[in-house]
């Protein structure tokens, strides 16, 4: 399979870390743009299609959890893979419920295939609940049409 994947990371080495991570399975072919903001990332996925986003939660201009916010509420449809270097649970947990698809820590999570691997499935959960979204949109439609 062949993914774009948008990297929204401000460090060049953590962003070649990942874009090295990526080329790590013949299984998948991850094909990598990299941008150092928020903002840059919303023009990206405004002018091109990606399959996933890569997100730092430090960035220049946004911190924490705003990146995350601004890109879901952007893009709810994209699935995006949390890698930052930090190691607070918490945060990690609140960035899932927040809508990350996965949260990973820089660099021990960031050894062999995990990342290409957590990319992968995020992608395929995302495209199993826009299927299942579709049926049961179907399903209502149905529904409405018996009481008529």
């Amino acid at each position: 399979m062949n993914y774009r994947v948008l990297i929204i990371d401000d460090s060049d080495t953590a962003a070649l870390l990942v874009q090295a991570n990526l080329n790590t399975t013949p299984t998948w072919h991850y094909e990598s743009v990299r941008v150092g903001s928020i903002m840059e990332a919303l023009a990206e996925l405004t002018a091109a299609r990606f399959d996933a986003a890569v997100l730092d939660l430090e960035l220049p201009d946004a911190t924490h959890l705003t990146g995350l916010a601004q890109l879901t509420l952007a893009c709810p449809w994209l699935p995006i893979v949390v890698v930052t270097g930090s190691h607070d649970l918490t945060l990690a947990q609140q960035a899932i419920k927040r809508g990350a698809q996965d949260y990973l820590m820089k660099p021990d999570d960031l050894k062999g295939t995990t990342l290409a691997r957590a990319i992968h499935y995020a992608i395929e959960r995302t495209k199993l609940r826009s299927a299942l979204l579709a049926k049961i949109v179907a399903l209502e439609g149905r529904i409405d049409n018996l009481g008529e």
